[in-house]
């Protein structure tokens, strides 16, 4: 999706605003219908289902049905084919990580990598491959986010102490530091990069 940077401004504040996991669906709806094109479509079959029941029980069916509802349940099942997400982590606050890292962020000059600002835009995108891969339904392997462990720190973790997290309680502890330290506070370094 190619934005202005007042577009993209305009959508990560709109996203850092969101303080309910239906208001996602109405971001998704206004600015990534496109990219989430499959799970609209299921929502429009039924609203079709929807008004087809009132037609044939004469408007008795409960007015208070809100869509954006079974929208996000559809989400629990699209998250995790579509960017390899264990369900348990479809929830508002990732949910915004996500869609700022896969959908708005993006480097000024994708040949420039001498520039400071694509040099960091570059390394949290590392960052977020590897706080993707602490939440996903595989394996984790620490070989493939080495540049990662290196911004972030952590190359003490051994694959060896991620492969015997049967209840995943470290991976889940972090994604968690991860998020919190690093990614959430970077859309809004991100957001003073975009119109500089």
């Amino acid at each position: 999706m190619l934005l202005m940077d007042y577009e993209k401004k305009q959508m990560i504040s709109e996203l850092q605003a969101i303080n309910d996991k239906l208001e996602i669906i109405d971001f998704m709806r206004k600015y990534l219908k496109r990219e989430f094109a499959e799970i609209f479509a299921k929502e429009m079959e039924e609203r079709i289902k929807e008004a087809q029941e009132k037609v044939k029980y004469c408007n008795m069916v409960v007015e208070n049905f809100d869509i954006r509802k079974y929208t996000f349940y559809l989400l629990h099942d699209y998250l995790p084919t579509e960017y390899n997400i264990n369900n348990f982590y479809v929830r508002l606050d990732y949910l915004k990580v996500i869609i700022f890292y896969e959908h708005i962020m993006s480097p000024d000059n994708w040949n420039n990598e001498k520039d400071e600002k694509n040099r960091k835009i570059k390394e949290k995108k590392e960052v977020y491959n590897f706080f993707k891969a602490l939440i996903s339904n595989g394996k984790c392997d620490l070989i493939n986010h080495t540049n990662a462990l290196r911004t972030l720190n952590m190359t003490s973790i051994t694959q060896n102490e991620l492969d015997e997290d049967k209840h995943r309680i470290r991976h889940e502890t972090y994604a968690k530091c991860i998020y919190d330290n690093v990614l959430i506070k970077y859309i809004d370094e991100y957001k003073n990069y975009l119109c500089n």
